[in-house]
């Protein structure tokens, strides 16, 4: 699926562009974001204060519906949930969450599969 996305492939850096969507995999959860918010850390981020890496899709605030759910996350989320996503990751040491961290997957984009950090740390909120 093609997607719009506010993207950030350098500091200082950030455009609208067109990214392909995988179908989710048995561990993700595509969601349909409705809405982001913005925060000190995005206007950081593209400064070059990042806690991640580039390239990355942008907004760690998003809130929107669960459109497609992988067979492994049957059993909690199904299509038409709204979610919020935690924007505060911790997982195994490590801090990657969407928003900041992912080339693909963050609030400024139209539609995003939630990674399995997110999803194992419980961060994906109905």
């Amino acid at each position: 699926m093609k997607i719009k996305a506010a993207i950030t492939r350098e500091a200082g850096e950030i455009k609208i562009e067109t990214l392909e969507l995988a179908a989710p995999k048995a561990g993700e959860v595509l969601v349909k974001v409705v809405a982001c918010g913005v925060c000190h850390t995005d206007a950081s981020s593209i400064k070059q204060f990042i806690p991640a890496r580039l390239p990355m899709v942008m907004g760690h605030e998003g809130v929107g519906i669960i459109e497609e759910v992988g067979e492994n996350w049957k059993h909690k989320y199904k299509p038409g949930d709204k979610f919020s996503i935690q924007p505060a990751h911790y997982y195994n040491g490590s801090l990657l969450a969407p928003g900041y961290s992912y080339p693909e997957c963050g609030g400024n984009a139209q539609y995003c599969n939630i990674p399995i950090e997110t999803l194992l740390s419980d961060c994906l909120l109905k």
